[in-house]
C-alpha cells in the first residue's frame, strides 16, 4: 500500500503545479541512437541524437547502455560562444552501484586531446574525456525523485555554429542507466525545438576512412529532425512536457516495486 501511495505522489503531485520546478528539459534517449565500439566512423557519428542549443534551455539525457559494446552518441550546435556545464550521473539504485561510464566531449578548439584511442576523431576534432570519479557523492534530482551517484563534470568553452558530439559508453561493458546534464538556462518556450541544428555526418573526415559527399537535407527531412520526431509534436510545450513526464513516471513503475 505505501508503494502503491509513492506511485501515486510521483505521478500526480508534478501535473497538479501549474508551473515546472525543475531546470532542465527532459529527453529520452531514442533507440536509433545506439552504436557500437566496432561502428564504422561514419555509422557511428551518423547515430547521433540530436539536442536543441543548451544556451537557450538546458537538457537533461536519460538513456541506457543496453549492451556490452553500446555507445550512445549525442550532438548540438550552439548559436553563440559561452560556457556550458555538462556532467554525466548514475542513479543511485540497487545493481548500479560498479556502473561507470565514460562521457567523451568530441569538438574543435577544446584544448583537449587530438588523437583518441577509444573512439575514431574526425580530422581537425579535439576530444575531453570525463571519468566516473572513484569516490562518488549521492545527489537529489527534484523533479524525477531519484538520487544519483554525482559524476566528473566539465565547463565546456562552446563556439557558436560548431558541431559538438557527446559519447557515452562503459569501458568494462556493463549495461545500465545514465543521465546527462547538459547546459544550466531553465527554458519552456515552444520555439526550444527551433534551436536544435541539423548536422551533415557526411561533412566529417576520418583519417584512413573514405570520405563521403556531402549531402543536402530536404526541406522535410530539416524539419523532421528538429523537431525530434516525437508524436506529440504538435502539442502545446508545456503540454508535451507534462505527456512526456507522466510517462517517465509510468516506466518507473517497474523500479518501484522491485526496490
Amino acid at each position: 500500500m505505501n508503494k502503491l501511495r509513492y506511485l501515486l505522489i510521483l505521478i500526480f503531485f508534478p501535473l497538479a503545479n501549474l508551473h515546472p520546478v525543475f531546470a532542465h528539459q527532459p529527453v529520452f534517449e531514442a533507440r536509433a541512437n545506439a552504436g557500437t565500439k566496432s561502428s564504422d566512423p561514419y555509422e557511428l557519428y551518423g547515430t547521433a541524437q540530436l539536442l536543441g542549443d543548451p544556451l537557450f534551455a538546458s537538457y537533461a539525457v536519460y538513456g541506457k547502455l543496453d549492451s556490452t559494446d553500446a555507445i550512445d552518441m549525442y550532438v548540438f550546435t550552439p548559436q553563440a560562444e559561452d560556457t556550458i556545464p555538462i556532467e554525466l550521473l548514475v542513479p543511485a539504485k540497487q545493481g548500479l552501484a560498479n556502473f561507470n561510464p565514460t562521457l567523451i566531449i568530441i569538438g574543435k578548439y577544446l584544448n583537449g586531446a587530438k588523437t583518441s584511442s577509444l573512439l575514431p576523431l574526425p580530422i581537425g576534432f579535439e576530444s575531453l574525456t570525463l571519468s566516473t570519479p572513484s569516490t562518488r557523492s549521492i545527489v537529489y534530482e527534484p523533479w524525477s525523485f531519484q538520487k544519483f551517484y554525482s559524476g566528473d563534470k566539465q565547463d565546456l568553452h562552446v563556439f557558436g555554429g560548431g558541431a559538438y558530439y557527446l559519447a557515452v559508453f562503459e569501458p568494462n561493458g556493463q549495461p545500465g542507466n545514465y543521465a546527462l546534464g547538459v547546459g544550466t538556462k531553465e527554458n519552456f518556450s515552444s520555439s526550444v525545438k527551433d534551436t536544435a541544428t541539423p548536422v551533415d555526418v557526411n561533412t566529417l573526415v576520418f583519417e584512413g576512412v573514405a570520405p563521403r559527399q556531402p549531402s543536402t537535407p530536404t526541406l522535410s527531412e530539416k524539419q523532421l529532425v528538429t523537431e525530434q520526431k516525437t508524436p506529440f509534436q504538435t502539442l502545446d510545450s508545456k503540454l508535451r512536457l507534462w505527456v512526456d513526464l507522466f510517462f517517465f513516471y509510468i516506466n518507473r513503475i517497474p523500479d518501484i516495486f522491485t526496490n
